[in-house]
């Protein structure tokens, strides 16, 4: 079922997939260091020309989750400018779909990253735990793909 961005109004990931491209990162929690130097480099990675198609739709959205509140996922994206929505799924219900809620290092929540074409296929994950820069590449590295995939041929 749905679950609750940022401004309170529900998301269903189930009605999103398969519509348009997408970059799904599961992260911690809201606010933390290692969770909040992977929002803003997105958040750079997502204001660049290039993240936009010729017409000026972005080539993929962008979803974050985790299990904070929604007032915690709104603080974290007022006091960053975090223009994408994240999800709070404080029932880990995202989580345990994905299968990304076994508790990794000292039992914090994975830190996993789903690049997901627009037809609904999952075509590449990012797990590292303490790279962050390997996630935001990652969707660098797709959104140039989709771009490509995108262009009339």
């Amino acid at each position: 079922g749905p679950l609750m961005d940022q401004n309170g109004q529900p998301v269903d990931l189930a009605d999103i997939i398969g519509k348009q491209a997408l970059c799904i990162f599961f992260y911690p929690a809201a606010l933390t260091k290692g969770c909040t130097q992977e929002a803003c480099s997105l958040r750079d990675t997502a204001s660049k020309p290039t993240f936009t198609s010729a017409d000026n739709t972005p080539i993929m959205r962008i979803i974050g989750v985790s299990s904070d509140t929604v007032a915690k996922q709104q603080e974290f994206a007022h006091k960053h400018n975090l223009p994408y929505t994240l999800l709070a799924d404080t029932e880990q219900v995202a989580r345990r779909a994905y299968k990304c809620s076994d508790k990794a290092l000292l039992f914090i929540p994975q830190r996993v990253t789903y690049i997901i074409d627009k037809t609904g296929i999952v075509r590449e994950t990012e797990d590292s735990a303490i790279r962050m820069g390997a996630h935001t590449k990652l969707v660098e590295k797709w959104v140039e793909i989709f771009a490509k995939e995108n262009a009339p041929q």
